[in-house]
């Protein structure tokens, strides 16, 4: 445990709950039911509903809904949607690209937006820019600039057990 210091103009809804050392920026939202640990959070964001936090720095003008950002940097204007996830520990609990730690999630560039439902895996780095699509699982680093559509293809066929 650690102190806890929140700036002027921070909301915080009900059932959040905030486990120092923490800090959170000048008019941040921080929303029902969110938990946020051992973390610096940037002015201006929005850590909404649902959403966690761990021992990571949010940069400015940041935005997290029904997220995950474990042990990582994520830098400003960047959007995490619902059910994103930064992963931050291997299932084989092994060293995380030769870092030396165990636990490390993404370290994400400025102005980069995250569809619903994309997993981003321990220890990759996302560029600035970026655009990562709804659904993906991302294995590898992402370069600046980068667009990764959604990979999915939807194949609807008549249901034969339909009345």
């Amino acid at each position: 445990a650690g102190d806890v210091i929140i700036s002027p103009g921070v909301k915080i809804y009900h059932h959040a709950i905030i486990k120092g050392p923490a800090y959170i920026g000048k008019n941040t939202l921080v929303g029902d039911g969110a938990l946020i640990r051992e973390s610096m959070i940037g002015e201006n964001c929005i850590i909404g509903y649902h959403t966690e936090i761990a021992r990571s720095w949010i940069g400015d003008h940041n935005s997290f809904h029904t997220a995950y950002a474990g042990d990582s940097v994520i830098q400003g204007s960047t959007n995490m949607a619902v059910g994103s996830v930064c992963a931050n520990l291997r299932l084989d609990q092994q060293e995380i690209n030769s870092s030396g730690r165990t636990k490390l999630g993404a370290i994400i560039g400025p102005n980069t937006n995250i569809g619903v439902n994309v997993c981003i895996m321990p220890g990759l780095k996302i560029g600035a820019n970026s655009i990562l699509g709804p659904g993906l699982n991302i294995t590898q680093d992402v370069p600046d600039n980068s667009y990764c559509p959604p990979n999915a293809q939807l194949t609807v066929r008549h249901n034969k057990l339909s009345h």
